[in-house]
């Protein structure tokens, strides 16, 4: 991909694939793709992305897929429970299926279709209000709950 389209790719966290994919880059002359490290606070570089890729073989409830929403980031995935889910079979996020290649595909349809980032960006703006709302209501049950418990007592 890097041949045709112009991307920076920041891989954060450390780990036993570390060297590996070090190699991979210097044996490829790889220009785009940034090992970041280990971050304390890896929302600030989430917020600059364009898009959020999550190469997961298995993913609960892919808690950095919802982090990654409620910035208004859309998210590449590949397919499997957790993100499907969050993701409302791809109504605010690309799910791939779960390969290289799949991964390659969705990263290209994103690189030549600039317009669908936007649309996924407007989608998440409405759906990270309806999120923010329904938790800021979950919030005040929690409260209301908690008096009604202590006076109760």
């Amino acid at each position: 991909l890097e041949k045709t389209y112009d991307f920076e790719l920041w891989i954060l966290g450390d780990g036993i694939e570390r060297e590996k994919l070090e190699r991979t880059i210097k044996e490829n002359d790889s220009k785009s793709i940034k090992l970041l490290g280990f971050q304390t606070n890896p929302y600030s570089y989430m917020k600059k992305a364009d898009l959020y890729i999550c190469p997961s073989f298995f993913e609960g409830y892919g808690m950095s897929i919802l982090e990654a929403m409620l910035l208004g980031v859309p998210t590449l995935t590949t397919d499997c429970a957790g993100p499907r889910e969050l993701l409302e079979d791809g109504k605010y996020g690309i799910i791939v299926e779960n390969s290289d290649d799949g991964l390659r595909q969705g990263l290209k349809y994103i690189l030549s279709n600039r317009e669908a980032l936007v649309e996924l960006k407007a989608c998440l703006a409405e759906k990270s209000k309806q999120m923010d709302m329904k938790f800021a209501v979950q919030e005040y049950e929690n409260l209301f709950d908690e008096v009604n418990n202590e006076q109760q007592n």
